[in-house]
């Protein structure tokens, strides 16, 4: 509310257009809090693997607003160029746009770092909304900044740059949540990691096959072992378990694992598939 005062009494584009990224912010907020309150629900009958994929879908409506208010953002600006103005913006515009920066990075940092820890996309994805905030915020100093310097317009040039700030967000957000949704893989690290210790359990002859996909801030494995083929099913039911427990104890973000017991038969088969 405070930056759409501060470009209304100043008229400036470029206090405008940072205005609408941060209007986007409250939307995004709102979504940010009912995917995470979805997400948490416990699995039921009609999602037996659970409700995390609201966060990717979420994270797709982020990356949707930041387009269209990136659009927005871009159309006013063209406005501003065709026909630019005549006088610098007012002042206020700066001081508040200055005043943006250091809260936007703050917001952004903090955020992004509670993103990472418990491995939540949509949360990582508010944080990016925070950072085009910053940054669209440090162009909008430098556009008014020139205007009030004497180059009116420089004011929607920079309101322009900022446009450019949230397309590229909207698109690495789009991106990211598109790759969740359609089950793309982990990363090659996690996958050898998990294969890894379950080969270090003890009667598990060799891991392969492994696969997995993310769910929100999880990720769900499956993996077929190798045992000897004399074992009785009791106990390459308990290796099995003993496998998954260790992958699920040792490895946090995975939530769940299926696992898919054969006879060992090939004893020079160690590759390694993914």
């Amino acid at each position: 509310m405070i930056k759409i005062a501060a470009a209304v009494v100043s008229g400036s584009k470029a206090m405008l257009a940072d205005a609408l990224e941060s209007a986007s912010d409250i939307i995004v907020t709102f979504a940010v809090l009912l995917s995470l309150r979805v997400a948490d629900k416990p699995r039921d009958a009609d999602h037996p693997y659970g409700h995390g994929k609201v966060e990717s879908l979420v994270s797709q409506v982020i990356g949707g607003v930041l387009f269209i208010t990136g659009f927005s953002i871009l159309w006013i600006a063209i406005q501003g160029i065709m026909d630019p103005p005549d006088t610098a913006p007012g002042v206020i515009a700066f001081w508040v746009a200055l005043g943006t920066i250091g809260v936007k990075e703050i917001l952004y940092r903090y955020t992004i770092k509670v993103g990472r820890k418990v491995g939540s996309p949509v949360v990582e994805a508010n944080a990016w909304g925070h950072r085009s905030d910053a940054y669209s915020s440090i162009v909008t100093v430098i556009g008014i900044g020139g205007a009030l310097a004497g180059a009116p317009i420089l004011d929607p040039i920079a309101a322009a740059l900022v446009s450019l700030f949230i397309f590229r967000m909207g698109f690495n957000i789009l991106r990211k949540s598109t790759y969740e949704l359609m089950d793309g893989a982990p990363d090659k690290a996690l996958l050898e990691k998990a294969t890894y210790l379950a080969e270090s359990v003890d009667g598990v002859v060799h891991a392969h096959r492994i696969r997995g996909r993310r769910t929100g801030r999880g990720i769900w494995l499956d993996l077929t072992i190798d045992m000897d083929s004399q074992m009785s099913i009791e106990e390459g039911h308990a290796i099995a378990h003993t496998a998954k427990q260790l992958i699920m104890d040792v490895m946090a973000e995975v939530e769940d694992v299926m696992i898919h017991v054969n006879p060992h038969q090939d004893p020079h088969s160690h590759d390694h598939e993914f």
